[in-house]
This record gives C-alpha cells, structure tokens and sequence, in this order.
C-alpha cells in the first residue's frame, strides 16, 4: 500500500465534510477525481464519517445522497 495514499484520509474526510453540501449526490465522484483514488476507498471514509455521526446518508443505490 502506497503510504502517500494512506496519509491521506484526514484530507480525503475533510474534504467530503467541506463539499458535501455542494454535492450532497456526486461527493463520492468528486473525491474519487480529487484525491485519484477508489470509490471503494472514498467509500470507506464516508461510511466512518456516517458512523461517527458527521454526516447522514438518505436514498440507496442509485438514489443514495448524503448531508451534514
């Protein structure tokens, strides 16, 4: 595993928390594009965050969006 990519979570959470409202339907694909990784890693940062009660995630599949 890339350690750079690793490190990268407080940026990649952050990033979602500061444009989430902005595109509360496409932040998965906007952080996937700005931080050139993985929708699975993406993923992984915004289910930590549901988790911790950052943010709230309504729909599913398709129709999945998510708010502060």
């Amino acid at each position: 595993m890339d350690i750079k990519k690793k490190n990268q979570a407080p940026q990649i959470q952050q990033f979602i928390l500061d444009y989430l409202e902005q595109y509360p339907r496409s932040i998965v694909k906007q952080a996937m594009r700005h931080f050139a990784v993985s929708r699975t890693t993406v993923l992984r940062h915004v289910n930590r965050l549901i988790k911790e009660e950052k943010i709230l995630q309504s729909g599913s599949t398709k129709d999945i969006f998510y708010m502060l």
